[in-house]
């Protein structure tokens, strides 16, 4: 009903003239008010017939403008074109330029979400955070990485709110007026664990002519971006260089000092004491020992962290690996009667990785635990397919095979196991360098074991003894 009064008031509007018409020619008596009528319905008549596609298609219009008007309100974008133009007479051109314009804006605007969609995917895989402010500090933006930092409810907030730092809110306030460009400050977020962040600030306009142009800026409207990396690895790994650097000092400083002492003392009178002397002279050896098994055992470590980017591809037999190293322990097993048992599944698969590294992995399992099992210990070497996957253990190392050596030993409380695999970390710092520790054993397997891939799992309670578990990738030739 709406849509023909519609069409009435547009008919009588555009009719005016002849309605003008036919009035003087009643006044002056040429026609009667009935024919005035019936000339009046004729011409109303035969427009309609013409134009009702063309009416039609303004109704339709006016219909789809209204619509878009809606979406625009909500923050929406039309999807649809309106092509309702194909049958109407004198708006045809009309109909069809106005299709093609939005059939054009459509595609642009189809191309430049794509584009937004585009970008947005890439700022979020981004690993540093993106926060877009206005010229009264609301945030405006913020990719993926600030929302985890922050939480996604920071947006329209204060972004010195958000920091709370005296630092960044004058970055912010000097790269505004021009004062500071480029520069980079370092804050600490609390929380766990603390993380190290660099905030850099940029504006998008760069110039001191621009810059002024900013008090025209709507304030909702971004004028600038904090860029913040993280710098926690690297702070952590700066930490970690400097405690190696002091824990191989000291490390290095303790059997040098004794070897100097002991040198000094046989330079005197004293060293022409022949029992004193010679009990010295093994002093000194054994501290020299020390010392090249310690350079030894860096020099080891150091190799292996170069490579642990390549992953060996050979195929290895553990079986065989363990019955080598056995061998190398036979006098210690023999002197401290330790008791060896194993437990090899004969249909064990091989795995995939490099034999002398493996070796090597096997070989300081068994040798730390004879040397802090203790004598007549009892110490198992177990072999065989893994059956369940560890959490650790990445999924593409599995199908996996598990070798573990246990004792029953001392055992180690459940605080340190943790830090065991931490360079130079020792549970009993005596006790280890009076058996010949490094302290690098279980460093340089966890590194090896990191290399293939794999996984360490250790496993001990005092008083009962310690199992630990090497999960590595079975090999499987294609």
């Amino acid at each position: 009903m709406s849509k023909i009064l519609k069409a009435f008031y547009l008919y009588a509007f555009f009719s005016l003239g002849l309605i003008a018409s036919l009035i003087i020619l009643i006044l002056i008596g040429k026609i009667t008010l009935i024919e005035s009528f019936l000339i009046w319905g004729f011409s109303i008549s035969i427009t309609l017939i013409i134009t009702r596609n063309d009416l039609s298609f303004i109704y339709n219009l006016e219909k789809n403008l209204s619509h878009k008007i809606k979406l625009f309100e909500k923050n929406q974008l039309p999807s649809t074109v309106f092509n309702n133009f194909l049958n109407t007479n004198v708006l045809n051109n009309l109909g069809s330029k106005f299709s093609a314009v939005e059939e054009n804006y459509q595609s642009k605007l189809n191309e430049f979400l794509k584009e937004i969609n585009q970008s947005s995917v890439l700022i979020d895989s981004l690993p540093i955070a993106i926060i877009s402010f206005s010229k009264d500090y609301k945030i405006s933006k913020a990719n993926k990485v600030a929302l985890d930092i922050f939480g996604k409810e920071i947006i329209n907030f204060d972004i010195r709110h958000i920091f709370r730092q005296p630092d960044v809110e004058d970055l912010i306030e000097n790269v505004l007026v021009g004062r500071s460009k480029n520069k980079n400050i370092t804050i600490e977020i609390f929380g766990l664990p603390p993380q190290t962040w660099s905030v850099q600030v940029l504006i998008f306009s760069d110039t001191k002519e621009k810059i002024d142009k900013m008090k025209n800026y709507h304030n909702d409207e971004p004028i600038g971006v904090i860029l913040m990396a993280n710098q926690t690895l690297e702070k952590q790994l700066e930490k970690t260089r400097a405690d190696f650097i002091a824990n191989v000092s000291h490390e290095l400083r303790t059997p040098l000092s004794s070897i100097l002492g002991y040198t000094e003392t046989l330079m005197s009178k004293a060293g022409e004491e022949k029992t004193l002397r010679k009990k010295f002279l093994k002093v000194i050896e054994k501290q020299s020992k020390r010392m090249n098994r310690l350079v030894s055992d860096q020099l080891s470590l150091a190799r292996i962290e170069t490579k642990e980017h390549e992953v060996p591809k050979k195929s290895v037999n553990l079986k065989k690996i363990v019955f080598e190293v056995l061998r190398t322990f036979n006098n210690e097993i023999k002197n401290d009667k330790i008791k060896i048992g194993l437990q090899i599944k004969n249909r064990t698969k091989n795995v995939q990785g490099d034999k002398d590294e493996l070796f090597q992995v096997l070989q300081n399992l068994l040798e730390n635990a004879i040397r802090y099992g203790g004598k007549k210990c009892e110490v198992i070497i177990s072999l065989r397919q893994a059956e369940t996957r560890p959490a650790n253990l990445p999924k593409n190392s599995w199908p996996a095979v598990c070798i573990e050596v246990s004792d029953n030993g001392p055992g180690i409380d459940k605080i340190h196991l943790g830090r065991l695999t931490e360079r130079f970390y020792r549970v009993d710092t005596s006790r280890s360098k009076e058996r010949g520790g490094t302290g690098l054993g279980l460093a340089i397997v966890k590194h090896i074991v990191n290399r293939h891939r794999g996984c360490l799992v250790i496993d001990s309670e005092p008083s009962i003894g310690s199992k630990f578990s090497v999960y590595l990738k079975e090999n499987n030739p294609k």
